[in-house]
């Protein structure tokens, strides 16, 4: 075997000794991640059952949660970092990949007004579109270092945006935070975070504080009490 052959046959050996040593790790993390973040879903949510499909195995997971008392239901989407794909990760990272968590509660009486807290890197994204917001009340705010977009029917509903922006950043969300919103059409409240840690908990319990008063959801007022009684401030975020 010529010296270039077994130069080949090295760098082979060494690819395939670090993709395996990246899978193990990247399958460790990535079920871990996961597994933190159900936890503190169901801490917020104190569901009476929970249903998870988990995406592809390492890729994320599917969630639904039966609540109660003012909230029909609650879904989560949390899609992971393909950590498990050491040769793939360098990519997504310059593509600007990160983890993200979607949670949306359904409420079972509806509410007037739709109102968004968008971070200004994802409302760029072409994957968001907003309806009717050339119909909407706009304002630009800067909270934590980072550039915010609120969107909002009318402008009390904008100041409540900005309120509940407010306490995003008292609980240490904002850097993570890019997206909560109010839509009367479907009764849903839904946010979009970095899962980091805490942050899931934290996310939820910004809709049950920060949205009751919109919503007159009497589940997200059950898990505001909660928090209330444990006397303690769940934070870190995202």
């Amino acid at each position: 075997m010529s010296d270039g052959q077994d130069a080949i046959l090295v760098a082979l050996i060494l690819v395939a000794a670090v993709t395996g040593v990246g899978f193990a790790w990247g399958r460790r993390r990535s079920r871990a991640i996961a597994l933190r973040v159900s936890r503190e879903l169901e801490r917020a949510l104190d569901p009476t059952d929970a249903t998870y499909t988990w995406i592809g195995g390492l890729i994320g997971f599917h969630a639904r949660f039966e609540v109660g008392r003012g909230i029909r239901e609650a879904k989560a989407t949390l899609t992971l970092m393909p950590r498990h794909a050491p040769l793939y990760l360098p990519v997504a990272l310059v593509l600007g990949r990160t983890d993200r968590l979607h949670v949306t509660l359904y409420l079972e009486s509806g509410f007037g007004g739709e109102g968004h807290v968008i971070l200004d890197r994802a409302l760029r994204s072409p994957l968001l579109r907003i309806e009717g917001r050339e119909r909407m009340v706009e304002r630009a705010v800067a909270a934590g270092g980072k550039g915010y977009t609120l969107l909002a029917t009318d402008r009390m509903l904008l100041e409540r945006m900005e309120g509940i922006l407010g306490s995003a950043l008292r609980r240490g969300l904002v850097p993570a935070l890019r997206h909560v919103a109010l839509v009367p059409d479907l009764a849903t409240l839904y946010v979009q975070v970095v899962p980091s840690d805490g942050a899931a908990e934290a996310a939820v319990r910004l809709l049950a504080e920060d949205v009751r008063g919109v919503g007159g959801s009497a589940g997200a007022a059950r898990m505001s009490d909660q928090e209330s009684d444990s006397g303690e401030e769940k934070g870190g975020m995202q």
